[in-house]
């Protein structure tokens, strides 16, 4: 995998919107012992450093990310799908 080439493909298969808030930092597949599937694709993704238009006038503070949230997307051919979303 060249992930300087896959990284446009996978915007391609994530939910809609979601680039509107993170950004794709990497990826991996891992195979895995299932019996329906043969590896895992893991998306990294982290929340961009921008505060959505709705809360511009409300008092924040930066504190870094917290610990990822995993999310079990839908399989893609025969491979499970996680999303690594990291949020602020």
């Amino acid at each position: 995998m060249n992930k300087e080439t896959d990284l446009p493909l996978l915007s391609l298969i994530l939910p809609e919107g979601l680039l509107t808030y993170f950004t794709i930092v990497g990826f991996d597949k891992k195979p895995i012992k299932d019996p329906l599937y043969v590896n895992r694709l893991t998306i990294y993704l982290e929340e961009k450093k921008e505060i959505p238009e709705a809360y511009k006038n409300h008092q924040y503070k930066a504190s870094g990310f917290m610990e990822p949230r995993i999310i079990e997307d839908y399989p893609i051919r025969d491979n499970l799908v996680s999303l690594s979303l990291k949020r602020r």
